[in-house]
């Protein structure tokens, strides 16, 4: 699906991207409901946020783009509320430092789109306080302490940084062919990354708990 969408994308044919793009996000929901084993509710929210929000963004007026937008914000507030509960940091401090190479980085983006973004500049510029926030959360953890889940949580945050840049650039600096279906694909490995993060997570919680329990029957 993913390679029909980018397809349809590239040669720009309206009806495959209208019958590939709303499908992305409801078949990695599917595929993480047959392969969790605890099927957090909270990701699958935010998957459904971000379904809506690719549905806007598939109408081209400036109004889509704005409650596109929004969805996708209340999808980076969800995930980084589960990450600030289930990524273990020593402290604030290595969350800060990762914030500042993204922050610097989305300084700029933002910086090239302030004419055309007029009075929605804030709106933009307060969604993409999230990114960083994902950014420095996944970038500690990984310094911090970097196993597979860290591992593919990072993976995912710098395909969701690189969406966020060529989104803006595209939409608001210069638009090339070839930009909206390298975006799309950005985009579905920036989800793939997190979904293959959320099983890596869970894997290892339930490990924990079993070896806790096996510990616990063998002190009794």
């Amino acid at each position: 699906m993913t390679l029909i969408e980018i397809t349809a994308e590239y040669i720009q044919h309206p009806l495959a991207i209208l019958c590939s793009k709303p499908f992305l996000m409801p078949l990695l929901l599917l595929l993480y409901f047959l392969t969790s084993k605890t099927r957090n509710k909270l990701y699958m929210v935010s998957l459904v946020f971000v379904w809506l929000g690719n549905l806007f963004l598939i109408g081209k007026s400036f109004d889509n783009l704005v409650i596109g937008a929004i969805f996708f914000t209340l999808f980076r507030i969800l995930i980084i509320y589960h990450l600030l509960r289930t990524v273990r940091l020593p402290g604030v401090l290595p969350m800060i430092i990762g914030c500042l190479p993204f922050l610097f980085l989305y300084l700029f983006a933002i910086n090239l789109a302030y004419d055309d973004l007029g009075e929605n500049f804030y709106v933009f510029a307060i969604q993409g306080l999230f990114p960083i926030i994902f950014g420095g959360i996944a970038l500690g953890a990984y310094v911090f302490k970097s196993n597979k889940s860290n591992t593919f949580l990072l993976i995912s945050m710098i395909f969701f940084t690189s969406t966020q840049f060529m989104f803006i650039v595209k939409y608001f600096y210069v638009s090339i062919n070839i930009f909206q279906p390298v975006l799309m694909l950005l985009f579905v490995a920036a989800h793939y990354w997190l979904y293959k993060f959320m099983i890596a997570e869970e894997n290892l919680r339930h490990k924990k708990n079993k070896i806790n329990l096996i510990n616990i029957k063998n002190n009794s």
